[in-house]
């Protein structure tokens, strides 16, 4: 706990600080590691299940429904990649 409030201080203490941040990166690289495929899957799944739901709803017909799902997930990407461009995410 002394490492996350003042790393200088549990030098100072006796803490090996270069253990303990070393096992806090490796903790936060296994986390990222494992949490992508399950954010890709949730991601695409809604970009594949959300625009055809909402073209569902205005289309008046099947082929209706099909090019403003398209349209609707064109939009959406789009719109993510320039809010996230904007942003600096």
């Amino acid at each position: 706990m002394m490492t996350t409030y003042d790393e200088e201080a549990a030098q100072v203490s006796g803490v090996n600080t270069k253990r303990i941040n070393m096992i806090f990166m490796l903790t936060v690289g296994m986390v990222v590691a494992v949490s992508f495929p399950i954010t890709g899957i949730l991601l695409l799944s809604s970009l594949l299940i959300l625009p055809v739901i909402a073209a569902s709803q205005i289309a008046r017909s099947f082929s209706g429904t099909l090019i403003l799902a398209e349209v609707l997930s064109f939009l959406s990407v789009i719109s993510g990649i320039i809010t996230s461009y904007y942003l600096g995410v």
